[in-house]
């Protein structure tokens, strides 16, 4: 637009100007024919003509450049045009692109929530059923221990009344042989012997019990409250009773506790029955050893000193429920008396 403004300006004061120019030359050819002066007055003519011919040359010029300016401003208009048409698709293009995009990333971010919540309703419920498994596995568990606690109690029930009735038959064994023995004189001292003996077997019982484990005892336990009970039942002012013992910790069955401890029961009744009146304190000495875990060592023996009718002693009741006892649990005995008497028991636990 400012090219063709600019054009028109110009095309305006060239034409102006030729124009005048030309009525000059005519004028002054008329007045070069009027003073006669033909050949001035025609040269004149023909300037003026030739001033005419270039306004038509200019504004020819001019026109096609006027053309030239309308086509090329419309092919601009028109490449406008078609610049705007393709802006206006390419922007809607992009605005479908961007459309698509964010439909895109919409169902993604939708997608991806769905999956979420799918993976975690599926890991609650994973973990619920591993808790119901555990769970059901715990109740199993407990129905397992509990049939077995209630088989282990039926079993023990019936291990009970077995061993008691073992025990009561024993009592009337030792109770028939110490009868059958020995002339009983002192109904007392029978009284004495047979109630300490039970107690010996009541005492294994109650060490027995008090464990977990209703198959083995505490040996060393055992004979500490033998010892007690021992004490409590023959101390006396005119003897005091006493022990020095050494026992490690073994543990033993019922079968094997039981005649030891009426082993044991037998051998502190012999040295208290036979304790000298002047001898005013009674020291008994009990060991129990084991090389090998395998072979156990019993050794027994006091501070008193033989009685002159030894065999008599060797013959008692007592000494033979010992060697009874001892072959009960196929176990050696050697008696031996060096000053006084020494008691050792050999015996193997498989």
């Amino acid at each position: 637009m400012e090219t063709i403004k600019f054009l028109k300006e110009k095309y305006t004061r060239t034409f102006e100007d030729l124009t005048i120019l030309a009525e000059c030359k005519k004028h002054l050819s008329k007045i070069r024919l009027k003073e006669n002066n033909a050949e001035q007055a025609i040269k004149l003519l023909e300037e003026a003509s030739i001033i005419e011919q270039e306004k038509i040359v200019f504004q020819k010029d001019i026109e096609v450049n006027r053309l030239t300016s309308s086509i090329d401003l419309a092919q601009k208009k028109a490449e406008v045009s078609e610049l705007t048409e393709e802006t206006l698709k390419k922007q809607l293009q992009i605005e479908n692109e961007r459309k698509k995009t964010f439909l895109l990333i919409a169902s993604l971010i939708i997608a991806l929530l769905i999956v979420f919540f799918l993976y975690r309703g599926y890991r609650n419920k994973k973990k619920n059923s591993e808790k119901l498994k555990k769970r059901n596995d715990i109740i199993e568990h407990q129905k397992n221990e509990l049939e077995k606690n209630l088989l282990e109690k039926n079993l023990l029930i019936k291990e009970i009344h077995h061993r008691v009735k073992n025990n009561f038959q024993m009592v009337i064994s030792l109770l028939y042989l110490q009868v059958n023995g020995d002339n009983v004189t002192d109904v007392n001292q029978f009284l004495e012997e047979a109630t300490s003996r039970i107690l010996s077997m009541a005492l294994i019982h109650e060490s027995l019990y008090n464990t977990e484990n209703l198959n083995e005892i505490n040996f060393n336990v055992y004979v500490e409250e033998l010892i007690a009970s021992m004490i409590a039942a023959y101390h006396n002012k005119q003897n005091t009773l006493s022990f020095d013992t050494h026992i490690p910790e073994y543990t033993f069955d019922i079968q094997k506790a039981i005649p030891l401890g009426l082993i044991l029961n037998e051998m502190i009744l012999n040295t208290v029955k036979h304790v000298q009146p002047q001898q005013p304190d009674t020291i008994i000495n009990i060991r129990l050893s084991s090389p090998d875990n395998h072979e156990f060592i019993l050794e027994y023996y006091d501070n008193g000193t033989v009685p002159a009718n030894t065999k008599k002693r060797k013959g008692s009741f007592g000494s033979e429920l010992i060697s009874l006892l001892v072959q009960q649990i196929n176990g050696k005995l050697e008696i031996s008396y060096p000053g006084n008497i020494f008691y050792r028991i050999t015996y193997y636990i498989d």
